[in-house]
């Protein structure tokens, strides 16, 4: 497709699960990155997030680039989980999460905690949506017009030209 959507209002509630129902029927695998924060990181709750994920789990890899974001030094690469797109996978993250941007709701406002982010979900090898959540963006890479149109009646998105500079090539 010649075009593509960018998110303007994150997704919360029955229309971020029907969009998680969308995104697991069409993707093949989705990635998670690790908090930035070590703390975080360490987590009870971030570790055990993760390792109810296992059965799914493929790999992580460190990298100095992700979608929309940059890390300059090899200090600031970030680790993404990637795992295989499954029935139960979705479950278990609309267990901890009601919203694409994964935050969640501390002292009575929405922010990120101390699991996982930046939900990805692709289609082979190649990015179908991709979340940046501390910066409250994503993008997704509509394959035809059918689910163009299903995206945008989920969600407030814009829709913009295509282009692949942001698109993420999976190296399985």
């Amino acid at each position: 497709m010649d075009k593509m959507l960018e998110l303007e209002e994150n997704i919360r509630g029955e229309k971020f699960f029907e969009l998680l129902d969308l995104c697991f029927k069409v993707s093949t695998y989705f990635s998670l990155t690790a908090s930035p924060i070590e703390e975080f990181r360490n987590s009870k709750n971030h570790t055990d997030f993760l390792k109810k994920l296992e059965p799914f789990y493929i790999k992580s890899k460190r990298v100095n680039h992700w979608h929309r974001h940059y890390y300059l030094t090899e200090e600031n690469a970030r680790t993404v989980h990637i795992f295989r797109a499954d029935e139960k996978a979705k479950d278990i993250i609309k267990s901890k999460f009601n919203n694409l941007l994964l935050h969640i709701l501390i002292n009575g406002r929405y922010s990120l905690g101390d699991l996982p982010e930046d939900l990805c979900f692709f289609i082979d090898n190649k990015m179908f949506l991709g979340t940046l959540s501390h910066e409250h963006y994503a993008t997704a890479y509509p394959y035809n017009e059918e689910i163009c149109e299903a995206l945008l009646k989920l969600g407030k998105w814009e829709v913009v030209e295509y282009s692949d500079e942001e698109q993420i090539i999976l190296d399985l």
